[in-house]
This record gives C-alpha cells, sequence and structure tokens, in this order.
C-alpha cells in the first residue's frame, strides 16, 4: 500500500510489534525455511538459521516495521466493524476510524479452541492449552498427555521429552506426515515446485520417497490419510505435520500414541 501511495492505518491490540509471537513456547522454530518464510521485499539476515527460532522471528518483525516506516497503532483492539454510508466505521476501545477499506489480518490461531470431554471436571492436575505452554521444565519427571498431533501438538511433544517428561499423544484422526528436509532441501521448497502439477499426482510422484524416509507409521499407531499432504492442503486449508524429530522418538517408543480420548 504504500509503495502504491495509499495511505493506510495498521491497528493492533498488543502493545507492540509481533505481539502474538512472543507469546508461543520457548522452543518455537519456523516449520518452512527462512527463504520461504520472509516477507515482502525484505529477506531474513544471512546470518539467520534455515529455520529461525521464536526470537529471530520477532526481531526480523520489528526489523521489517522499522525498514519500511511502519507505525501500527498499539494498544487498539477493534470492538466492532460495520457498514455505513459505503464505508466502514471501525470501533475501538478508544475511538471510531472510518475508512473505504478494510483488511482483516487477526492470523489464522487467534482464538483457541479449548475442548471439553465428559468426565473432565474430576480431572485434578492441571490442564493447559498450547496457547499457555511455554516450556517443559515444570514437568519434568511426570507423565503427560498432548492431545493433537498437529504441528505444535507434535513439537510441545518433543520438547516435553527434552525436559524429561515421558509424553503420550492422543490422536484422533488420520493424518499425513512430511519430513522437514527431503534429501537435505527444505519441504517447502519441493513443495512449490510440485504445487506446478496437480495435488494427486505430485503426492503419487512424493509417494515412494515419503514412505522410504518415515516407513509405515501405522505400526506405531498413526493412521494415514487417504490422500496426500498437497491434496490435503487443496482441500481442506490444513497443514500436514512437519517432522523436526518427533517421529524418531515415536518410532523408540520415548513418545507413545493413544487413540482420541472419549471420557475422563
Amino acid at each position: 500500500l504504500s509503495r502504491a501511495n495509499i495511505p493506510f492505518t495498521i491497528l493492533e491490540r498488543g502493545a507492540g510489534v509481533a505481539a502474538t509471537w512472543r507469546t508461543h513456547y520457548d522452543r518455537l522454530h519456523l516449520h518452512t525455511n527462512k527463504g520461504s518464510s520472509a516477507l515482502p521485499f525484505l529477506p531474513f539476515a544471512s546470518s539467520c538459521p534455515r529455520y529461525p527460532s521464536r526470537d529471530q522471528v520477532i526481531e526480523y518483525l520489528e526489523s521489517y516495521a522499522r525498514t519500511f516506516t511502519l507505525e501500527p497503532r498499539f494498544n487498539e483492539e477493534v470492538a466492532a466493524a460495520s457498514r455505513r454510508n459505503g464505508r466502514w466505521e471501525v470501533q475501538t476501545g478508544t475511538t471510531t476510524y472510518r475508512a473505504r477499506h478494510l483488511v482483516v489480518a487477526t492470523g489464522l490461531n487467534r482464538e483457541p479452541i479449548v475442548p471439553q470431554w465428559p468426565g473432565q471436571e474430576s480431572f485434578r492436575r492441571p490442564v493447559a492449552h498450547s496457547c499457555d505452554y511455554r516450556n517443559g521444565s515444570a514437568y519434568a519427571g511426570r507423565l503427560v498427555l498432548v492431545v493433537g498431533i498437529g504441528n505444535s501438538g507434535a513439537e510441545i511433544a518433543l520438547d516435553l521429552h527434552e525436559h524429561g517428561a515421558h509424553p503420550t499423544i492422543a490422536v484422533r484422526s488420520p493424518i499425513n506426515v512430511l519430513p522437514r528436509d527431503i534429501l537435505g532441501v527444505p519441504v517447502a521448497v519441493t513443495a512449490r515446485l510440485f504445487g506446478l502439477l496437480p495435488p494427486a499426482v505430485a503426492d503419487a510422484i512424493n509417494a515412494p520417497l515419503r514412505r522410504l524416509l518415515l516407513g509405515d507409521l501405522r505400526r506405531f499407531g498413526l493412521r494415514p490419510l487417504p490422500y496426500g499432504p498437497l491434496t490435503q492442503i487443496a482441500r481442506t486449508g490444513r497443514i500436514p505435520l512437519i517432522d523436526v524429530g518427533t517421529m524418531a522418538l515415536i518410532r523408540t517408543g520415548r513418545i507413545v500414541i493413544r487413540p482420541g480420548i472419549d471420557h475422563f
């Protein structure tokens, strides 16, 4: 918008740039390589590793805002937005903004989903959502159940093990798994190349290599989806599990897989 000389205002409910990133768990690294993850017009620094850490992403976003003189209005949480007389009226806790166009960029994971199961009220130990998890130090020596094996759940289980906990993952649904790198090439790069093909064709070409690299995960309690990862993205918009080391611990029994929860 700036390069097109279109005036704009950025509203941010947090107190600074990258507010959401500051709340993510300590171990978090990008699962996609820095070359595929940079924003337009500014690459990650050459000194940054291939898979930047949470703090390096925060530093990058702060640098991005400085480089392009982006000045969000912080602590401005949008309460409501409505159309009136051909324009948007956006209300925050302090004022009302009016604009011809509105861009909603609150992110895919803004609102945590906290499931409830029958009998859960009888469970007397702590229950935490992944958005509240920081690291596994408080769980050392304990049995911990991680519910779900999305990218956050898989890495949190890995982090728990690294802090001396004994994690089990409850997995309800079939999944697709991808190694983070294929023959030394980031999976995000190969996915972009195969994205030129129809998803089903690309998945069929990749299937033998995925089996060679990952093996038969059904032996450990993980059921595969009936279609491949690129088809999954095209059909559902959901990202496959990108493995950063969890599968090796599952194969050796240091992380245990169980079915989905029915009740407590």
